[in-house]
């Protein structure tokens, strides 16, 4: 059985993962596909782990996205000779086993001076693409293609009944197919040279050998060219996966039914939205019935009516995971350039505060800028490099970030980026989901 493994950041890659992974499992099967191998046992030297990990592993994987040099603003993780990642690469290096790049999210590869020493020679590999949008199965089927020519061949990936297939029968089905097809040409060549050719096309299957082309009709004159359409306006790309995704993880724990509704607006046909329909008709009050024609009654007196007690407002939770995820959705917004995902994460009234710049945006305000930057931008990185929830109630919580941000926009070169940057994000439970009330960014 054939062993690949796969080596990523969380933070970096973390979502088109997950599917490279379950198209891999697909094609060799759940036991020959290894992640999370960083996932230590307590107590254990990871170097070691990793090591045993790799020493069995017929080839490595590496996931490289935006931020897989993991820069922050006290420098990059790389350069840690503790960082998994980094002692992942140097393990494969080391025992020369076959290392592939694999570029996700817009990534390219890392340039050699911005890597250790110990893993430099990762920047020589030649890497395969992936792109998360429509060219995904394109690129997931060049990607196995290349793992199978590392592994030998389609014969280690699963046969029809989910069981390795057999090399030797392969091999043999193989010879009698060329055989067979060496006797079809040389017969066809001997019926030309004699003069049976078109008797024996009668005789054979029209799949075989198909009719000759008709004559080529006399070029046409050149027709007038079209006009232009560079006067209409582009039209906008479908919603990446990855977007969908995170838009779904930021409201599956929510209880506002509206949260449900937007989703199946934005995606009818998503891979949540018969979730997302049991969702809506959980949540909403079922509709009164209609009342039936009866025949009066005589009145009795009848005791008080009892007020049923006051509706029990949906609680948000209070974990950092919980406070965090509005946030983590509008870091993934910003970095996949999705504006319904970032307007989705914000409170009714919600506010923006730029301290340096002295401005202050509403909610609206705020998309609509943000709606120009992403028109603007072609290409973002914006990477969270620490987080303290500094205050959390089960209404309110506050949350400090340290932000890094490089920005690319279209025909200028690369800015020079901002790191280091602090910002506060004031957080509001809303019927069960946590939604940013005001972001006031320090911004420089």
């Amino acid at each position: 059985m054939p062993r690949i493994t796969i080596s990523y950041r969380r933070d970096d890659s973390g979502i088109i993962v997950g599917r490279i992974f379950d198209r891999l499992v697909a094609r060799y099967g759940r036991d020959a596909v290894f992640r999370d191998i960083d996932n230590i046992p307590p107590g254990v030297d990871f170097r070691h782990h990793i090591d045993r990990t790799l020493e069995t592993t017929d080839v490595v994987l590496a996931i490289v996205g935006p931020n897989w040099i993991g820069r922050h603003r006290t420098g990059a993780r790389m350069q840690s000779e503790g960082d998994p990642v980094r002692v992942e690469i140097e393990a494969a290096l080391r025992k020369n086993r076959p290392l592939v790049p694999v570029l996700v999210m817009g990534a390219s590869m890392p340039p050699v001076a911005d890597l250790p020493e110990s893993v430099q020679d990762f920047a020589y590999r030649n890497a395969v693409l992936i792109d998360a949008g429509q060219d995904f199965d394109v690129h997931m089927d060049r990607l196995v293609r290349a793992v199978d020519g590392i592994l030998g061949g389609p014969a280690n990936a699963k046969s029809a009944t989910g069981a390795p297939a057999k090399r030797g029968h392969s091999k043999i089905a193989w010879l009698a197919a060329g055989a067979g097809m060496v006797a079809i040409i040389v017969g066809a060549a001997a019926a030309w040279q004699f003069g049976f050719f078109h008797a024996a096309l009668s005789t054979m299957p029209v799949a075989t050998n198909p009719p000759p082309p008709p004559p080529v009709a006399p070029a046409a004159p050149p027709a007038a060219p079209a006009p232009a359409m560079h006067e209409s306006a582009p039209a906008q790309p479908p919603p990446q996966p990855e977007a969908e995704v995170a838009f779904w993880q930021s409201i599956s724990s929510s209880g506002n039914p509206a949260d449900f509704q937007e989703y199946l607006r934005q995606y009818p046909d998503g891979r949540f939205a018969g979730l997302a329909r049991n969702r809506v008709a959980a949540l909403l009050p079922p509709p009164a019935p209609s009342p039936q024609p009866t025949a009066p009654q005589p009145t009795a007196p009848q005791p008080a009516a009892i007020a049923p007690p006051p509706p029990v407002s949906a609680k948000c939770g209070l974990s950092d995971e919980q406070i965090m995820q509005p946030v983590k959705a509008l870091y993934q917004a910003v970095n996949t350039k999705n504006l319904d995902l970032y307007a989705a994460q914000w409170a009714e009234g919600g506010r923006y505060v730029d301290v340096a710049r002295g401005i202050q945006h509403t909610k609206d305000e705020k998309i609509a800028e943000r709606r120009s930057r992403f028109a603007a931008w072609e290409a973002v990185s914006l990477t969270m490099d620490n987080f303290v929830v500094a205050d959390r109630s089960p209404g309110h919580a506050t949350v400090d970030i340290v932000y890094s941000i490089t920005v690319k926009n279209y025909g200028r070169p690369p800015g020079r980026g901002q790191t280091g940057v602090s910002e506060q994000y004031q957080l509001v439970c809303s019927a069960g989901r946590w939604l940013i009330e005001a972001n006031i960014d320090e911004n420089r």
